[in-house]
């Protein structure tokens, strides 16, 4: 009797698990089907730009996208960031003493995680070119993680070739005019001076001695001129404000502009203080500029600077 007993029970637990193999198979298959989906239409759209992308929580914590990425995202498809990269492009002149209009900025994105802010920024300053100048307002567009996150950036760029607009193996462009995109490890506030150590996975758009150019710049802090720090949900722990805040300090100018997303019940008062401390400025953006969807929410986008410098 109990002979029969066990082996009934392992036929049922047989069945169980095929069950659930196939209930797994099932989900497998389903979640393969809506990333096609996914990738099949845009996600958003920047000034009649599109944007493909698709969230990876495998990768890790980064791999998803949290709801202040999604409002940063979502503003770069307004007025307001259009007329701000405008600003940028003027104060990068004036930086430079030059009234050359074909001027570009050079922009960085922190703790990118999965790529979609910088595809966004990216589309952005395409649209923001003015007639007068060709092609698209970024001479460097630097998207920055932990190793194991790269291989997440580089499929969203993948999946977004046409930002890319035909420039081959070398950036956006002709040779003259071209924007590089450098795909780059970096942990916040380590620097070191053994480029050889660099953990490089730079995109097709990125040219050879431009890259491994930026990469030293990135990996011993050298500041690379950059116009525009952009980070999302990157102050969430407070043991990562002072590598965070080292990093702004080695990368940013007198004239950089960091935007900086923050989700309020993670990033403590402290962090604030910290930033004020460290020499820097902050103020946040008013809600009417965001999608209303966003608006009166416990998260918020911040604009930061060197102090003595206007705030936008």
């Amino acid at each position: 009797e109990n002979r029969r007993y066990t082996h009934f029970s392992t036929i049922m637990e047989q069945q169980h698990q095929q069950q659930m193999m196939d209930h797994h198979q099932q989900n497998h298959q389903e979640e393969i089907d809506q990333q096609q989906v996914q990738l099949d239409r845009p996600f958003l759209e920047i000034h009649n730009v599109p944007i493909y992308f698709r969230q990876d929580w495998a990768t890790g914590i980064g791999g998803g996208l949290w709801s202040t990425g999604l409002a940063i995202a979502k503003y770069a498809q307004s007025d307001h960031a259009a007329r701000q990269i405008q600003s940028l492009l003027l104060s990068s002149r004036a930086a430079n003493k030059t009234n050359n209009k074909q001027q570009k900025i050079n922009v960085l994105e922190l703790g990118s995680g999965n790529g979609l802010l910088s595809a966004c920024w990216l589309a952005l300053c395409q649209s923001s070119s003015s007639s007068s100048s060709r092609g698209c307002c970024i001479r460097n567009l630097v998207v920055t993680d932990t190793a194991d996150h790269l291989p997440l950036i580089q499929r969203t760029f993948d999946a977004n070739r046409h930002l890319l607009n035909g420039g081959g193996s070398k950036g956006i462009g002709n040779d003259h005019d071209q924007t590089h995109i450098h795909i780059l490890e970096h942990r916040w506030g380590e620097f070191k001076e053994d480029k050889n150590n660099i953990i490089i996975q730079d995109d097709a758009t990125a040219a050879d001695s431009s890259s491994s150019t930026m990469a030293e710049k990135i990996a011993t802090g050298q500041n690379a001129d950059f116009d525009l720090i952009i980070g999302s949900d990157v102050a969430y722990r407070e043991f990562l404000y002072r590598p965070l805040i080292a990093s702004f300090e080695k990368f940013a100018s007198k004239t950089t502009v960091i935007l900086l997303g923050c989700t309020m019940s993670d990033t403590t008062p402290d962090f604030f203080e910290s930033l004020l401390d460290h020499g820097f400025v902050y103020q946040r953006l008013a809600d009417h500029l965001l999608e209303p969807e966003f608006q009166g929410k416990t998260f918020a986008i911040f604009v930061v600077q060197k102090k003595l410098q206007r705030l936008m």
